[in-house]
């Protein structure tokens, strides 16, 4: 969990990721990892991506969120 997501309830996560400059895509990808906490698999499996795009996806997506 990134560190701006770290302490927060399930609404505060969501209201964090729907707030920071993510596109539709990652806002998605966060939603499903962070709120809803699924593995890496089922988030590719949901958004049509493999496990390793996703793992890359994330690793943006933090970095937004913590800045």
């Amino acid at each position: 969990l990134p560190p701006a997501l770290q302490g927060l309830d399930r609404q505060q996560k969501e209201k964090a990721i729907k707030r920071a400059p993510l596109g539709k895509l990652d806002r998605k990808i966060a939603k499903l990892r962070y709120v809803e906490l699924f593995t890496l698999p089922d988030v590719g499996a949901r958004t049509g991506y493999c496990r390793t795009a996703v793992s890359y996806r994330l690793k943006i997506i933090d970095k937004t969120l913590n800045t």
